[in-house]
């Protein structure tokens, strides 16, 4: 019966060699609209290892160059802002917040391996404010930090890189070029955070924490986060720019934004969420439309066959089978176009062409392979349906 069936399946080559190519260029499209979409999902799924309620932020800054004024500046507004009542702590960032769509980087290498590090200068009281977990290790003081070799935190994106398996801990690594190593900077390792990322829909990144001193050494920008005393938020909002224009002069300093933690979060969301919701929409679109032209490829090619199917009829052939025969062949047409595209998707993963992740690469092959599959079955099922229900008689008549 099989080789019976294959036979049937040569002798159409030509017309089945149509459907192949369809199927080899829709696999592609649906495994790349699954794989994006797993991805984003993927990053997704990761926590933001922070707590963000009841956090209000602002910005600030200057282009005065004076350090002097700069750092009392923020000694005052430190002081004057903690004092408010409805003020439980308060964080200056030198470099960017969480949920800014902005990044400060550097290059760190250790014995010839060299990664790019994201930047998180902040206070001594960002670990108090944010209650962010270490996987190990302690946040230095305000006093180690000013040491030689700096104290600094790590991701366990940025250990991998630079140490391995090797526990990090008191290891030393460098900033700079790793060919110019008067010009480098030693940094040794305190602690490591869990994954961090800067929002929701990005991927952890290869960070680096290290403490500062607001106003020591410092340009004329802070980003400064403020924990709130629950239920008052509004109070906050209300009266934080008259309180920060009581310390700061405002001929010389602006305010950039007045927010919290949980609008930037949102803001930011529906930025890369609309990304995420149009490749979701497409996806569709693209199944819908796969499935309509397998059902209308795979009907035509039916109606093409009829006299064939009424013999088979003819001769003892049950609805059943005829079905079960036509979902048997779309199966095999099926395989014969997934199976290059199969082939073009492991080299460019195996040489390196496209940065593929692997679990989702692999997580996206298996579910292309049924989703495709399915729908081919479903396809084929409903022409064999009326295939199988239509009479010899009818059938040998209408050839």
């Amino acid at each position: 019966m099989i080789n019976h069936i294959f036979r049937l399946m040569w002798n159409q080559k030509k017309r089945h060699s149509l459907i192949v190519f369809e199927i080899f260029i829709v696999f592609l499209v649906i495994f790349g609209t699954i794989y994006l979409l797993s991805r984003d999902l993927a990053k997704r799924l990761v926590p933001i290892p922070i707590e963000i309620n009841d956090v209000g932020t602002f910005k600030l800054y200057t282009d005065d160059t004076n350090a002097v004024m700069i750092k009392k500046t923020f000694n005052d507004l430190n002081s004057h802002i903690r004092q408010l009542p409805y003020v439980e702590n308060v964080c200056f960032n030198r470099t960017n917040m969480p949920f800014e769509d902005s990044y400060s980087s550097s290059s760190f290498n250790l014995n010839g391996k060299t990664v790019v590090l994201y930047f998180r200068e902040v206070d001594s009281n960002y670990s108090r404010l944010t209650k962010i977990k270490l996987l190990k290790g302690r946040w230095p003081t305000l006093a180690e930090s000013k040491l030689d070799p700096i104290p600094a935190l790590l991701t366990p994106e940025a250990v991998d890189t630079l140490f391995g398996a090797e526990d990090p801990l008191g290891k030393i690594f460098y900033r700079g070029d790793p060919d110019k190593s008067q010009a480098q900077r030693k940094y040794v390792v305190y602690g490591v955070t869990h994954s961090f990322k800067q929002q929701d829909y990005d991927k952890p990144e290869s960070a680096i924490f290290t403490l500062y001193e607001p106003g020591l050494h410092d340009y004329g920008y802070a980003g400064v986060m403020v924990k709130l005393k629950p239920g008052t938020k509004q109070d906050y909002f209300r009266n934080i720019e008259k309180e920060i224009f009581k310390v700061v002069d405002p001929n010389v300093w602006f305010l950039w934004s007045v927010s919290s933690l949980e609008e930037q979060r949102a803001a930011i969301n529906a930025q890369y969420g609309s990304r995420f919701l149009s490749r979701a929409l497409v996806g569709i679109i693209i199944i819908v439309n796969a499935l309509l032209g397998f059902i209308g490829v795979l009907w035509y090619n039916t109606n093409q066959r009829k006299r064939e199917l009424g013999l088979r009829k003819a001769f003892g052939a049950t609805s059943v089978s005829l079905r079960r025969q036509l979902i048997f062949e779309s199966l095999v047409i099926n395989l014969f176009g997934i199976l290059p595209a199969l082939f073009i998707l492991a080299q460019v993963y195996f040489m390196g062409i496209y940065p593929f992740e692997a679990p989702i690469f692999f997580f996206s092959i298996v579910v292309s392979i049924l989703l495709l599959s399915f729908l081919i079955v479903l396809a084929a099922w409903y022409p064999g349906k009326i295939a199988g229900s239509t009479q010899p008689a009818v059938a040998l008549h209408a050839d």
